[in-house]
C-alpha cells in the first residue's frame, strides 16, 4: 500500500527533476540553489520548496534572497526572478 509519505516523496523527486531540467536549459542563474521538500533541513519548510540567492556589495556578502513556495512551482520562472532581482541589488549595493 501506499503511505502519505510516498506520495510526497514522488513529488519531491519529480520537483527535483523539474528543477534539474530548468538547470540545464540554461534557466539557473549563477548562484541561484534550489531545496525542494525533504531536502530542507527545518521540519517546516519539508512540505516547501526554496529557490535562494545571494546578494553582495564589492566589499562583503550582505545576505540571501528567497521564494518559499510549494514544491509543485514554475522553478523556471522563480529560478530567473530571484536570480535577477539578487544580481540587480548586488549592482546596486556596489555602485552605493
Amino acid at each position: 500500500g501506499s503511505t502519505p509519505y510516498s506520495g510526497a516523496r514522488a513529488a519531491d523527486r519529480a520537483a527535483s527533476r523539474l528543477a534539474s531540467s530548468a538547470a540545464e536549459r540554461g534557466v539557473q542563474v549563477s548562484g541561484v540553489q534550489v531545496s525542494i521538500g525533504a531536502e530542507n533541513m527545518l521540519p517546516p519548510l519539508r512540505q516547501c520548496s526554496l529557490v535562494v540567492a545571494p546578494y553582495a556589495s564589492s566589499e562583503s556578502d550582505w545576505g540571501s534572497l528567497a521564494v518559499i513556495g510549494p514544491t509543485h512551482m514554475d522553478y523556471p520562472q522563480a529560478m530567473a526572478a530571484v536570480g535577477t532581482v539578487s544580481s540587480q541589488l548586488s549592482g546596486l549595493l556596489c555602485e552605493s
